[in-house]
Formats: C-alpha cells, structure tokens, sequence
C-alpha cells in the first residue's frame, strides 16, 4: 500500500504550532491562576504529541523495509542452462571447495566467490524456478570429514543475497519441494530425513527410523521424496533406493541393495528415476520397475554417481571417479546416443552437479505457493500499517483537544483535517486486509482490488 505511506508522510512536512509562544501570551480561562508552569506543560505536550506524529510516517517506511539479507562477494551471471557444483582445487583432504559453474555445452569453468577462506561448500541444488540455489557450507576440515556435513545456504541469485538457514553443521543433501516452498535434507550426520520451509522455519524429522539416510530427491508432482538408504537397519553394508510421502508416511523399497544404489534423481516428468549402482547409472519406473544401465564404468573409471537432469530430460550431468579414485571430473550424457563427454579437467574434484532450470527469469507465471507467500506478506503489512494509523489517530485526537481547551482554533482545525484524513486511510486499510483474506480463503492468493490498493 504505497499510496498510504505517501500521503501519511505528509506528516514530515508539517511545522510543529507554536503553541508554547502563543500559550505565554494568553490569559487563562479559569479565574484561578494556574500559573505560566502549568500552561507551558501543556505547550510542551502539545508539541510532544504533534512531533510524535509528525514522525510517524518515518518510522512507517521503517517498519515496511525488510532487514538487508547477509551479502555475498560481487554478484557472477549464472547462465539459464548452466550447471553448478562443488569443486576442490587439489586432492589434499582438507582442501577449501568452492561453488563453480560451466554451461552445459562447455567452456570455461566459473567460480562464484561466496565461500569463505578455509571453508568447503558443495552438495547444490536449485530451485523449480531456477532462481535460489541451496548449498552446503562448513569448515572445511569439518565439512571433508563428516562425509558433507555442514549448514544449509540458499543463494538468491537475483539479488545475489545468502541466507543462512541452519546451524551446527549436521544437515546435507538439500532437494526443493516442486512449488519451492520447502526443502528436504539429510539432519543429524545422516541419521535422518528431515523437511523445512524455504526459509528455514517449521523444521521437522520425517523418518529416523533405518538410522543412515543420504540423498533425498524430491518428486516434480512433490507426492513422493526418494532416498538412499539400508534395507537393514543398523548395516551400512548395502545400500537401496526408497521412498517416502512429505508426512513421513508410505515408505516403499524400489531396489533389493544387492549393487549399494545410490545417488536417486527424478526426471524431470517424474516418469524415471535415474541412480547410481554397481559403479554406472541406471534409470528406472518410479516404481522401481524396468532397471535400465546408462553408462559403462571402466578402467581408469572407478564409479559414477552424482546424476542431475537436464530441464528437457535429454541429458544428464554426473560425476565419473578416475584414476583409482584420485580424480573427479563432470561428465555430461546424452540420453538419444549414449555417448558422455567430459566439461571439468581431471586434476580438480567436483561436487555433486546441479542443472540450473533452462526458463528465463521473467518468462515465469507465479506458482500458487508464490502467490500464498506474497498475500501473506501484503496482509501482514496491512495490518501493520493499520496499528500505526490507530496509533496516529490516537495522538491527533488528543492534540485536537488541547488546541481546543487552549482556544487555539487554527491548530484545532488542522488536527481535526488530519484526523479525518487518518480515518478515511483506515478504512481504506480495512477494506485492503478484507480482500487479502478472502482471496486466502478461497485459495486463489491474488488479492482482487480495493479501494486505496
């Protein structure tokens, strides 16, 4: 409601009455001498209370302003179709991973400079919109120690501002819910699945059960969340490829772990599967069914792992070991001829990869949990805007009652327009939370018009 700030600013351009200098020069009404110390207390309260609300316009706009979210280095252009991953400049086991990218077609690889010094991130995932990416951050001595473990970070590309969502270093593996409102992460150093909103609130354990989890990849229809776990409780000896409803519920095993699969990836139709096992990728059913091998792991290939979908569903990005396991490089497949072809040189080690969704910022229609999001915001604002102007209102009702027992009428009228002015904005106001509401109610989260809107 910008129209209603504005006009409330009026108040800044206010000139405080002169009351004090024209109290001193009035006699008093009553035939008791109060004494000019009573008369200058009114004076003085009268300006308190017209300053007061003369200011309320400015602290009106500080109320609007969100806080600065935490800045990152100087923003990188991060093209529509590029392809992000941790990398670690040398094979030391404590070495500092940085969040790099290269598009797919190839080129030169890019790094975003929003790691601290010493530290590790990787484990990247973007938003359905392609305009967040979560990540995993921590020390790095931690972070290469504990398998990934760290804090959970999401970046807003657009206006390049890093939030940091948890602390403790003990969560991994984010995967975005298909309307982006959520994520789903490993919690506790893999000894759960664990979801939360997008903004690191209403966090909650959906399975603890199996004690090793790893993985999670939520489904495009967001019905189902797949994972990597034991079929046996308590042996980390094989793993297999489950999944799981967002309320914890309908768990189902998809392979018998006789290969350790890993590594679970939806396409992006929500038809497949893709995953790792017997050291190549495989796609299969989202039932599970029709197992199908991908790419041939041989030597000096060790294993592939770490599969990412193109947004068309054509290709897929992945890591290939090499080199008895010293080096790491990303590899691109395309699924209509099988063949693979390296984007990283083998001396670094790379992260697991991240498709960056190919839709152009701008070309997008809101999602229907965006909308939610924002009318939730626009009503908390209203309504924060209508407790300031009750308040307002308050403190003009009680200057217009002094300029009037002081017989200050000049004052008296101007503070009497104010106050109409004040209720007309009121209503304005109530009418706007009235629209918000129902718009929430009936689901739709577009506010329809009001008046003063």
């Amino acid at each position: 409601m910008p129209d209603i700030r504005e006009r409330l600013n009026v108040f800044n351009d206010l000139d405080p009455p002169d009351l004090w200098i024209e109290a001193q020069h009035r006699e008093p009404r009553s035939s008791v001498d109060e004494g000019p110390t009573t008369v200058k207390r009114l004076g003085v309260i009268a300006i308190a209370m017209l300053i007061a609300a003369a200011g309320i316009g400015f602290i009106m706009r500080a109320k609007s302003v969100a806080p600065p979210p935490v800045s990152s280095s100087s923003p990188v252009t991060i093209p529509p179709n590029a392809i992000v991953f941790g990398l670690v400049p040398s094979d030391h086991r404590n070495a500092p991973e940085n969040l790099s990218f290269v598009q797919a077609e190839g080129g030169p690889v890019t790094s975003f400079g929003i790691v601290p010094q010493g530290d590790a991130a990787g484990e990247a995932a973007w938003s359905p919109d392609g305009d967040r990416l979560a990540f995993i951050m921590g020390p790095a001595e931690h972070v290469h120690h504990y398998a990934g473990d760290g804090d959970l970070y999401v970046l807003d590309v657009r206006r390049w501002a890093l939030s940091q969502l948890t602390t403790g270093f003990d969560v991994s593996s984010p995967s975005w819910s298909p309307d982006g409102s959520q994520l789903v992460f490993i919690d506790g150093q893999g000894e759960a699945l664990a979801t939360m909103d997008a903004d690191g609130t209403n966090r909650a354990v959906i399975a603890r059960s199996r004690g090793y989890y790893e993985g999670p990849s939520w489904s495009p229809d967001g019905a189902r969340i797949a994972f990597q776990s034991v079929p046996t409780p308590g042996n980390i000896d094989r793993t297999a490829i489950f999944t799981i409803r967002p309320d914890g519920s309908g768990e189902r095993q998809l392979t018998d772990g006789s290969s350790s699969e890993g590594f679970p990836a939806w396409s992006p139709d929500g038809r497949l599967i893709a995953y790792s096992a017997a050291d190549r990728l495989w796609t299969m059913a989202s039932d599970g069914s029709n197992p199908h091998p991908l790419t041939r792991c041989a030597l000096p290939c060790v294993f592939d792992f770490g599969p990412s979908w193109s947004p068309d569903g054509l290709h897929i990005a992945f890591v290939r070991q090499e080199d008895g396991g010293a080096a790491r490089r990303l590899y691109v497949l395309d699924l209509g001829t099988g063949r693979t072809r390296p984007l990283t040189p083998g001396a670094a080690g790379v992260d697991t990869p991240a498709w960056r969704p190919a839709t152009p910022i701008g070309s997008r229609q809101p999602t229907q949990a965006q909308l939610r999001r924002a009318a939730h915001a626009q009503l908390a604002e209203a309504r924060a805007v209508l407790r300031h102007m009750r308040l307002v209102l308050k403190r003009e009702r009680r200057v217009h009652d002094l300029a009037v027992a002081t017989g200050q009428a000049k004052h008296a009228l101007r503070a009497h327009a104010r106050i109409a002015f004040v209720l007309t904005a009121i209503a304005e106001t109530r009418a706007r939370v009235a629209s918000i509401l129902t718009s929430l109610h009936n689901g739709s989260g577009q506010p329809s018009a009001a008046p003063g809107s």
